[in-house]
């Protein structure tokens, strides 16, 4: 309940209550953030419904990751008004943190229709609705952010995003070069810009953005991948294979590098040295992104096929899995595998028009990646 004062002495209480939020608001501008949590308590203590004091401390435990404490300070906030946008914008960017969308997305909805004209506010509600799968309504949020504040790169960064999303990617190639005008150096964008130039299938562009990026930021997560795969894809492995290996560097545990490194490996005639890369991969338990010749959901890797020897498993390689061949009258044969000890896989190779030979494709069965090579190693012909 609060303490009943009158006259002078309420007077005392407002500029005691008053002086400490002063020095609460300077220490954790300051980044003394201890300080700055005793000098709002005591604000408090003296005016427990001092709305600021409670928006610090919210702040400041948000900062700290002390979730709870800040939500209920923001809630303290809300209690006392009819509705504050900065209060909200902190819950929504907390649940946002939390994964909760839906939750954050109200959060921030309510900031924007409270406060229009705060940038970050638009900002954060296009990031939900991006994480959401609402690109397009990302879009109309993120140029609200930008017309607020014009140099937000954050927001022109999202906003390619969001336009790469829908596979607008001359929009997007525009967006990420606008953050790069202001922020030469920012190696995500560059990134992107990689991204994009790959998704117009212009691989030597790709190379030249992917580079780029690698010199901003030599431990950006997935630039050496990337380049591994534009090299591989134009048959430069021995390039492929150390762009390949630097990913391996900055993220070891990336399961698809070390996948497609025991790609490169293999096509450069270095058996062993790509059965250790998939096998590695494997431990991981990694998942991969679909291929395009699958076209079914990532799968974690379980079995490989490599020319030359049977099947690798995490355990060691089987010699010579029985094979079944079934026939089908459209695409040529189709053949399935029973590998040892797994359930019952299966796998699609084509006859190649005119002639003996077969290509062989990927295939993912019950969240497993088999990789099928040509119809000449031993593992695709069977018994």
């Amino acid at each position: 309940m609060t303490r009943q004062v009158s006259g002078p002495r309420l007077e005392q209480v407002a500029i005691g209550a008053a002086a400490h939020l002063l020095m609460g608001k300077v220490l954790s501008d300051q980044g003394q953030h201890a300080k700055a949590l005793g000098e709002f308590h005591m604000a408090l203590a003296l005016d427990p419904d001092l709305l600021e004091a409670h928006l610090g401390l919210g702040e400041i435990y948000q900062r700290q990751r002390e979730n709870e404490q800040a939500k209920e300070a923001y809630r303290k906030v809300l209690d006392l008004t009819s509705g504050h946008a900065a209060a909200y914008y902190g819950l929504g960017i907390i649940s946002y943190h939390e994964k909760r969308c839906d939750e954050a997305r109200r959060h921030l909805e309510a900031a924007v229709r409270l406060d229009g004209r705060d940038p970050f506010s638009h900002l954060a509600l296009g990031q939900v609705l991006l994480a959401e799968g609402r690109p397009a309504e990302a879009v109309t949020e993120f140029q609200a952010a930008i017309r607020l504040d014009a140099n937000l790169s954050l927001a022109h960064y999202e906003l390619g995003e969001a336009y790469r999303g829908q596979e607008m990617n001359d929009e997007a190639a525009a967006a990420y070069r606008k953050v790069l005008r202001e922020q030469p150096r920012m190696a995500s964008a560059r990134l992107r810009l990689g991204d994009v130039a790959l998704a117009r299938r212009r691989l030597d562009a790709a190379i030249v953005e992917y580079e780029m990026a690698i010199m901003s930021n030599p431990i950006l997560p997935e630039a050496h991948w990337k380049l591994g795969r534009v090299l591989a894809t134009l048959g430069r492995y021995p390039d492929a294979i150390l762009a390949y290996e630097g990913e391996t560097l900055v993220s070891p545990d990336n399961a698809a590098n070390l996948y497609d490194l025991g790609n490169a490996l293999r096509a450069a005639g270095r058996h062993r040295e790509a059965i250790v890369s998939y096998r590695r991969a494997m431990e991981l338990g990694g998942h991969l992104p679909a291929l395009p010749e699958s076209g079914a959901a990532p799968g974690p890797i379980r079995w490989v096929i490599v020319p030359g020897r049977d099947i690798v498993t995490p355990a060691g390689i089987a010699e010579r899995p029985p094979i079944v061949v079934l026939a089908d009258k459209r695409c040529g044969e189709r053949r399935a595998a029973r590998l040892p000890g797994d359930p019952f896989r299966a796998f699609v190779q084509e006859r190649r028009p005119g002639t003996d030979q077969r290509r062989a494709r990927f295939a993912f069965h019950d969240n497993t990646l088999l990789v099928i090579d040509a119809g000449n190693s031993p593992s695709a012909r069977g018994v």
